[in-house]
C-alpha cells in the first residue's frame, strides 16, 4: 500500500503528469501491481480501495464518562485552589 501512496503523492506533486498518456507511462514503470496500475490509469477509486482494503468512511464513537467519583486530577485541582485561598 505504501508504494501506491507514494505513486499517488508523486502524481499529485508533478504537474507533468496531467495527461492520460503521461500517467499511464509513469504508473507502468512503478513497482505497483498491474491491477492497481489499471485502477489508477482508469481513475477507478472504488477498485483501488477494494484492492488496498481501505474504507472511505471513518466511524468513531464517543462514550460519555459516567457520573460518579471525580477524576483524581480534578480533586487535586480543587485541593490546590482551597490551599491558595485559605493561605
Amino acid at each position: 500500500m505504501t508504494k501506491v501512496i507514494e505513486v499517488l503523492a508523486h502524481m499529485a506533486s508533478n504537474a507533468n503528469l496531467q495527461s492520460k498518456q503521461a500517467i499511464e507511462s509513469f504508473v507502468t514503470n512503478t513497482e505497483i501491481n498491474a491491477d492497481q496500475s489499471k485502477a489508477i490509469i482508469a481513475n477507478d477509486v472504488l477498485s483501488l480501495e477494494r484492492q488496498l482494503n481501505v474504507y472511505r468512511d471513518i466511524v468513531c464513537f464517543l462514550i460519555p464518562a459516567e457520573d460518579g467519583e471525580p477524576v483524581k486530577e480534578e480533586e487535586n485541582d480543587e485541593e490546590k485552589t482551597k490551599t491558595v485561598v485559605n493561605w
